[in-house]
């Protein structure tokens, strides 16, 4: 241990003298009359709709979007599969293949409002699909769930009889959205077995977005944003003199959230700032031409790149600052990113932290470290540091109950500060087609 400590210690002081302040970049159109609609946990695809259809952008490293029609709602972990509509069904676009529709529950009527079933989120594997479809005849809304095992099927009815899946955990084990309540809609959760729950009937909301492992949501209630575990106390988002309308995503630790005002204005809530116009709050960070932003609807797991579109039908990608400490990304990206990476312990310079790998098989878990991320289909999972960047070590701890806990230290290097370490493990797994399960990712952002 003592040997591996060294190692990261020596290599992070060789990096410090490369790492830079915070990039802020402008406003970015994909294109007149485009909706962002989604983004992959790392930041780096957006997906979404324009006046030529759906379509997906590598923003950092192609100059222009790809086109591939349809009507597209959500993006996997690594930005290779794609839920969304076309031809009047729910459907599925995979990178190579392009789209496959999914289908309807049985007995979907037409006519019921232009398509028979609708998809409105993807799992971070990309094999779950939620959504809903007309079913036995009528035009009562389902919530459905479909995936490539068992295909389509539908969720427990619950409230007054009109459901819908708007969204679902990276890992698929919960899965939210609305029912009809007393009133309007009413905020409702299903689970793994298909069975869900409605918090208060008189109550009006949505679930909109859900994080990793199914452990928090955020939406809707009562004409106010709310976050809050899946079924339990939520806690709303106010401002005085401002009202906030929904909050539509989060950051994986919760720490970020962002939604909007039905009509006005796009607003961002941070643990450090607290909440404030979207629009403002950049401008104050430094970020040149901000327009008027009115809607936001996606953000990374890290909190740092937003995504949304303005009053006048632009779609926009923008950076926020790094923040310190720890946020898990690319949760379940894949069957075989079966493991549970989790950071600990301080993220300034000088002191120590903890990585915690859970879930392991074999005897041992083997540790990669980088200076970025990545998404790329590896040994039955995806890779999730990038391997150009990955410092010459691979960090080797023994499991106890299937757990490996790495000590390691951050130098005390000034130079260091702002940097960003990305993180992920494998293990032996017999039970893979590969042998190998890895975990997700895990990025750890260094303070002074």
């Amino acid at each position: 241990m003592n040997t591996q400590r060294a190692l990261i210690s020596l290599s992070l002081a060789c990096f410090a003298g490369s790492v830079s302040g915070q990039q802020f970049v402008p406003i970015v159109d994909a294109s007149p009359l485009a909706h962002c609609r989604d983004i992959t946990p790392d930041g780096e695809v957006v997906v979404g709709n324009g006046f030529d259809g759906g379509f997906y952008w590598r923003w950092r490293t192609s100059p222009t979007k790809v086109t591939i029609g349809g009507d597209v709602a959500a993006v996997s972990a690594d930005g290779n599969t794609i839920a969304g509509t076309i031809n009047g069904e729910a459907a599925i676009w995979r990178n190579g293949i392009g789209w496959q529709n999914i289908g309807s529950l049985p007995g979907a009527p037409s006519g019921c409002g232009g398509d028979t079933s609708t998809a409105y989120d993807i799992s971070g594997d990309g094999s779950t699909i939620v959504g809903l479809s007309w079913a036995n005849g009528q035009c009562l809304g389902r919530a459905f769930r479909w995936t490539e095992a068992g295909g389509m099927e539908a969720l427990e009815v619950l409230g007054n009889d009109r459901n819908r899946a708007s969204a679902v955990s990276d890992d698929g084990s919960l899965v939210g959205g609305f029912a009809q309540g007393n009133f309007s809609r009413t905020p409702a959760v299903w689970y793994a077995d298909g069975t869900g729950e409605v918090w208060d009937m008189d109550e009006v909301g949505e679930v909109y977005e859900i994080d990793g492992y199914g452990t928090s949501v955020v939406g809707t209630w009562g004409g106010e944003g709310f976050t809050g575990p899946p079924a339990g106390a939520v806690t709303t988002i106010t401002h005085s003199g401002f009202e906030t309308g929904q909050a539509t995503d989060f950051s994986e630790n919760g720490d970020t959230i962002v939604g909007f005002e039905l009509g006005e204005a796009a607003w961002v809530q941070t643990a450090k700032d607290g909440l404030n116009p979207l629009a403002p709050y950049l401008q104050a960070l430094g970020v040149p031409n901000v327009p008027f932003l009115q809607v936001v609807t996606a953000i990374s797991d890290d909190g740092t790149v937003i995504a949304g579109h303005t009053f006048f039908d632009q779609a926009w990608i923008v950076e926020l600052p790094e923040v310190c400490g720890w946020t898990q990304y690319s949760i379940a990206a894949s069957p075989g990113n079966s493991m549970v990476l989790e950071g600990s312990g301080s993220s300034s310079i000088g002191e120590d932290f903890f990585l915690t790998t859970s879930g392991a098989a074999g005897a041992a878990t083997g540790t990669f470290v980088s200076f970025g991320p990545s998404a790329i289909p590896f040994l039955s999972g995806v890779v999730l540091f990038n391997p150009i960047n990955m410092l010459n070590t691979v960090l080797v701890a023994p499991t106890t109950g299937g757990t490996s806990v790495l000590p390691l230290p951050i130098p005390m290097d000034f130079s260091l500060v702002g940097a960003s370490i990305h993180f992920q493990s494998i293990t032996e797994d017999l039970s893979n087609p590969s042998f190998y399960a890895w975990s997700n990712g895990l990025k750890l952002n260094i303070c002074q």
